[in-house]
């Protein structure tokens, strides 16, 4: 088994230590592409969070004034409560 020793007798040191350093830079472009993907995923998550308050807010809404119309439009209109499942998604949400 050869040592690195061995290897650098045999081969060009400046061959290797350029290999190295092309694999190091390809090693922190990915990172730098996983950070900005990182960086999406949370924007993406936050605006998911900001229209499901404005989707919660609006069906509340539609709810209580259908709840108000006395007639033909509605006769009844349960509100549930949804807070619970929201926590429970935003908990399990990377």
């Amino acid at each position: 088994m050869k040592t690195i020793e061995d290897l650098l007798r045999e081969a060009d040191a400046l061959t290797l230590v350029n290999a190295l350093k092309v694999t190091l830079i390809e090693i922190k472009e990915e990172v730098s592409v996983q950070e900005e993907l990182r960086q999406s995923l949370n924007a993406s998550a936050d605006r998911t969070k900001r229209l499901l308050r404005k989707a919660d807010n609006q069906y509340r809404l539609i709810a209580k004034l259908s709840q108000r119309l006395e007639g033909s439009l509605a006769t009844s209109v349960m509100v549930e409560d949804t807070s619970d499942e929201y926590q429970e998604l935003m908990t399990e949400a990377p």
